[in-house]
């Protein structure tokens, strides 16, 4: 079994490093604020008894799909007795296995301060997780293959810089995969009137502080949405953002969808960007029960169908290039060659295969 490391790479196929075999492409997965490299993609099945229990552990779980806490033991070892026993990590568990040609891959950075990440006087900065992302591509994914990313909730705004500031990353990149991932800064007041109503739950003093950290940078935002726009136009990279198509559920006050449909798309052109609902809600998209999950179908579709359009193409370049080069053989069979005749003087007249004489040779020698 991979052990997902909190930090960095994690490949969660089975290539050993290997930089031939079956493996034509890359797949990384890369998780939101305060999410994980791992539970962010485990269905929402495993779960404690204690955190369905806790209010603030729901709005954490709905809101940042925060990594669940370890059980300890009489003996202060990590227990995983009181959680519901079936986990399903679905990159893992289904996507190796469902697309052998590609290496699996999630991605972990430090995302469990709440809002810190996107705020410009953080050391914790996007530009900074955009860097940190970019930079343990062109270290770590040591193969030269294509990337695909799959990026949830505002992990999409780190993948997005990071494209932005690596011409590697650009070069690479054929698809990103957006799942809720807010893109337009100007409609985010909705983010701190959900905080505000769930945190009204729990009764949390300092909720009022946690609402201003939330209330992104809408201008650091625009700028990295804008730049992405003109690097994808200029590299060709496919988008397909997913939107979610239910609102939260069972909790007081809150009944709206986490990201709008105007904020989870980034109105391009079609021939660019595909947009498509997902039938669950913000935390639930990012994860499924099974293959027959709406989730999972949809994801796996996506990827399955731009997979077999790379390799017509490939297959179109190959076929081109055979042709070429068999025109090339073929040219130089057909090409004149010299044919030397001998006459009365003992010199030889040099003659195309049409019998035109270019210049006399001497053939006596």
């Amino acid at each position: 079994m991979v052990n997902v490391k909190r930090h960095g790479f994690t490949e969660l196929s089975d290539s050993d490093g290997a930089e031939t075999g079956p493996f034509h492409v890359n797949i990384i997965f890369v998780h939101g604020l305060r999410g994980h490299p791992k539970n962010t993609w485990v269905n929402s099945c495993d779960v404690s008894i204690e955190e369905e229990r806790s209010s603030w552990s729901l709005f954490e779980r709905l809101f940042f799909l925060k990594a669940k806490p370890s059980v300890s033991t009489a003996d202060g070892k990590e227990s995983d007795e009181r959680l519901k026993p079936r986990q399903i990590f679905w990159p893992r568990d289904y996507l190796v296995q469902d697309i052998p040609q590609a290496r699996v891959w999630t991605y972990g950075y430090n995302a469990d301060i709440i809002g810190g990440p996107f705020l410009g006087n953080n050391k914790n900065s996007v530009s900074d997780h955009g860097r940190d992302l970019r930079l343990q591509i062109e270290r770590d994914i040591k193969n030269n293959d294509p990337i695909l990313f799959v990026a949830h909730s505002l992990g999409g705004i780190i993948v997005k810089d990071a494209i932005n500031k690596s011409e590697i990353c650009r070069s690479r990149t054929r698809l990103v995969i957006f799942l809720g991932t807010p893109h337009r800064g100007s409609t985010y007041s909705t983010w701190g009137v959900l905080a505000s109503n769930i945190l009204s739950l729990v009764r949390q003093d300092s909720h009022k502080k946690i609402i201003e950290t939330l209330e992104l940078n809408s201008e650091v935002l625009d700028n990295i949405n804008e730049e992405f726009k003109s690097k994808v136009r200029g590299h060709g990279i496919k988008i397909y953002s997913f939107q979610e198509a239910r609102a939260l559920s069972g909790i007081q006050g809150v009944h709206e969808k986490v990201v709008e449909n105007y904020s989870s798309k980034l109105d391009m052109d079609s021939s660019i960007e595909t947009v498509e609902s997902i039938d669950a809600n913000h935390m639930q998209m990012a994860r499924c029960n099974d293959r027959s999950d709406p989730s999972y179908r949809a994801i796996h579709g996506v990827l399955d169908k731009f997979l077999s359009g790379m390799h017509d193409e490939e297959t179109c370049r190959a076929q081109a290039a055979l042709l070429v080069e068999s025109q090339m053989e073929a040219q130089t069979v057909l090409e004149p060659h010299p044919i030397i005749s001998q006459n009365d003087e003992g010199l030889g007249a040099e003659k195309t295969e049409t019998g035109r004489s270019n210049r006399k040779v001497d053939v006596t020698n």
